[in-house]
């Protein structure tokens, strides 16, 4: 994974990193109008492409965490990133929501960086 974007209720993002070059963060505008646009957050299709990135999305709770990857990634293996990266946050902090992502901003980036540089 190139990147990693949490979005919050709004579109905002919550969380930015980065582990290869850094990207824009309006990478994921197209994305978040598709979010919009949808009756339900739950049917914008599972991948989204962008110029030289695909965007897989991850909704949990009331946040969207969306992985940009290189075109020759294998999309599933992102998926289960994703979703274990999502869980750790619920397990550390006991639920997955903006604030307590921003109250704990330190421990988040460094358990990013356990689990994707680290393993």
């Amino acid at each position: 994974m190139d990147s990693l974007f949490i979005l919050g209720k709004r579109g905002n993002v919550v969380v930015e990193k980065h582990w290869r070059q850094p990207l824009n963060r309006q990478i994921v505008d197209g994305f978040w109008a598709q979010v919009v646009a949808a009756e339900r957050p739950g049917d914008v299709a599972p991948a989204t492409m962008a110029v030289h990135h695909v965007l897989l999305h991850v909704l949990r709770s009331e946040l969207c965490l969306v992985g940009a990857v290189g075109r020759d990634v294998p999309p599933l293996l992102t998926y289960e990133l994703l979703h274990r990266i999502a869980d750790m946050f619920e397990l550390y902090f006991r639920e997955l929501t903006e604030d307590a992502l921003r109250d704990n901003f330190v421990t988040v980036y460094q358990l990013l960086d356990e689990m994707v540089d680290h393993g």
